[in-house]
């Protein structure tokens, strides 16, 4: 076990470099300062919110202090109070002066234009639904610049929490990262806002033969995703590394993780429509199966009409923070399970917006989740990011051998078994062949048959079994020869979704694509609405013509012309094929019955004249 000293060293000696995106307005920082200026307030069902602490009297020793909750109640901080019009107002002028715009964000090519017109109605049916549940105020995320602000003005602190984790054949390097808001919706057109925001990246630490640390695989945290898709190799030419520091784009707003620097297309999934997306995307493997066609890489792709879009914007044109960069971090703080603010404070590090779906709301700490339960990232590091079948590099020759003597081991004992019930199986033959002719021991000669039916059966298995395991040792000893000359496998072989930049960023006539999109949906309901009204004899004939005008002016500037045509084209063999089984059912039935009879006769006659 490693003492304080050398985890720290070990925290430094990988600590990565974050780069932000131009404009971002929030940096990790010191959780312990905005715990200051902070007030801890319990809520009670039935009783309402209290204040606990008021601000200036919480630091990490006090927070661990909580009494006894009931059931439905929620423990949160908070961070700023509204702002006034006039404050408000004075903000927003200052961010338009000149200094100011030089590092404000500016969008790319608009989310909405990226997406299809499905996806487009749910967003407008989320953003809907945000005026009838809890959310953040929309000046919430000025009063934190202002206030973060002033706290920067004090002290200038990048800061990051470190843990150390030993598990198995593995050292996990947690970096864990504290801002105090997340303002990706008010700020970049997001998902969500809320005080408080715990980020994290690890690095998975092995021993060579020399003794000294080697890093082989990172994980880095984006949203509330989990497994093999976060967790890149150290040798994989998409990880960009300062020595060994490894470089993070971080989200501008979400403070999500990147290896490489882009616009990520993030889609949320409505809890509604989720069944359906797992039954269409059990569909559509089996069919791939089926028929070999289609590709892992854009499996989902067919499903952006069922979810949400919006962009993480990590872009990395922003400030720096870590090695050979004008900000520097702070030293780190080791946190564990023993520090009373980790593990003795389950409630919200922020505002509680009572919002149902709970994005709104404040995270918890880095220990737990918004429900007060322990993440996974926590309590199964490796698990985590699908690093619990997975081994180091350098240990992999000696388990390919002690597999190798497992199966081989199996292998012959299955062989000798497989012996003994041949062995077995002859002697029955031998008693049944006995038995025949012989009335009166019908009874034990069906037994006998019976017994030789399953011994076979059981026989068969087990040969099958000895074939498998022979396949399976020999690929092994393959696999071991190769890992002694020095093969690294398939760095990317673990990825089945991985996030990507959005390549697709081209779009024709990329300014009234981005307004069409803007106003696309309002303009099909103004469109319906007044169809109804006044030509309801035509509602279906002008509802196809609005919906045929949507699917040209979509095709035309994603540049899917083609794609569309060929569409209309198989669409519409559908409808004739329809219409004609429909009207000719019964003579296309005879006429198959007889083709096929008079196939049959011609087939069996060839066969007796060839």
């Amino acid at each position: 076990m490693m003492n304080k000293k050398q985890k720290l060293e070990l925290l430094k000696r990988y600590e990565p470099n974050l780069k932000f995106t131009k404009g971002e307005l929030f940096f990790p920082t010191d959780a312990e300062e905005y715990l200051r200026q902070c007030s801890l307030w319990s809520y009670q069902p039935g009783l309402g919110s209290k204040k606990i602490f008021e601000r200036g009297e919480i630091d990490f020793e006090t927070l661990g202090q909580n009494p006894p909750q009931n059931f439905g109640s929620v423990q949160y901080l908070k961070f700023t109070d509204p702002l006034k019009v006039a404050q408000y107002a004075r903000y927003r002028f200052g961010r338009l002066r000149r200094s100011e715009r030089k590092k404000t964000f500016h969008a790319g090519p608009g989310r909405l234009a990226r997406v299809g017109y499905s996806a487009r109605i749910l967003d407008a049916l989320f953003s809907l639904s945000l005026l009838t549940r809890g959310r953040v105020s929309g000046d919430q995320a000025a009063a934190s610049a202002i206030r973060y602000r002033g706290m920067q003005k004090e002290s200038q602190r990048f800061q990051y929490y470190g843990r150390v984790v030993e598990k198995e054949d593995w050292t996990v390097l947690q970096y864990w990262f504290f801002y105090v808001y997340n303002d990706w919706r008010s700020g970049y057109f997001g998902l969500n806002d809320h005080e408080g925001d715990w980020e994290q990246v690890s690095v998975y630490l092995f021993k060579n033969e020399k003794g000294d640390w080697e890093p082989e695989w990172l994980a880095y945290a984006s949203h509330d995703f989990e497994g093999d898709n976060l967790r890149r190799n150290w040798k994989d030419s998409q990880v960009e590394k300062v020595g060994e520091h490894p470089v993070v784009y971080v989200g501008a707003g979400s403070h999500a993780s990147f290896f490489q620097s882009g616009e990520y297309l993030t889609e949320l999934i409505l809890p509604p429509l989720s069944p359906l997306m797992k039954r269409l995307r059990q569909i559509s493997s089996g069919l791939r199966r089926l028929f070999g066609v289609g590709n892992r890489a854009g499996q989902d792709e067919g499903y952006r009409i069922f979810s949400v879009p919006f962009v993480d914007y990590a872009r990395g044109d922003g400030n720096t923070i870590g090695k050979g960069q004008p900000l520097k971090w702070a030293t780190p703080i080791l946190i564990n399970e023993e520090l009373n603010w980790v593990s003795g404070y389950r409630g919200l590090w922020g505002w509680w917006a009572k919002d149902p779906v709970m994005s709104e709301n404040a995270p918890a700490g880095p220990m737990y989740d918004r429900f007060g339960s322990v993440r996974k990232a926590w309590y199964d590091p490796l698990g985590w990011a699908g690093m619990n079948k997975v081994s180091p590099q350098i240990k992999l020759t000696a388990r390919s051998e002690q597999r190798i003597q497992a199966i081989r081991t199996r292998r012959e004992a299955a062989e000798n078994s497989v012996a003994e019930k041949e062995n077995e199986l002859r002697n029955l033959s031998l008693e049944a062949q006995a038995m025949e002719l012989r009335p009166h021991l019908k009874a034990q000669y069906e037994q006998h048959s019976r017994w030789i039916l399953q011994l076979e059966e059981e026989i068969g298995l087990e040969k099958a079994e000895i074939a498998e395991d022979q396949a399976l040792e020999e690929a092994l000893i393959r696999f071991s020869g190769e890992l002694d000359d020095g093969y690294q496998g398939q760095l990317r072989e673990h990825l089945q979704n991985p996030q990507e930049p959005d390549r697709q960023l081209g779009l024709r006539f990329r300014w009234l694509a981005e307004a069409w999109s803007a106003v696309s949906i309002g303009l099909a309901i103004i469109a319906f609405v007044a169809i109804a009204l006044f030509a309801e004899q035509y509602l279906l004939f002008a509802a196809l013509i609005v919906l045929s005008v949507i699917l040209v002016i979509e095709a035309t500037f994603q540049g899917r012309m083609m794609g569309l045509a060929n569409w209309l084209t198989g669409f519409l063999a559908l409808v004739a094929a329809i219409v004609l089984l429909t009207e000719f059912f019964t003579p296309l039935v005879i006429g198959f019955v007889l083709l096929t009879g008079g196939y049959l006769i011609f087939d069996n006659l060839r066969e007796i004249w060839s």
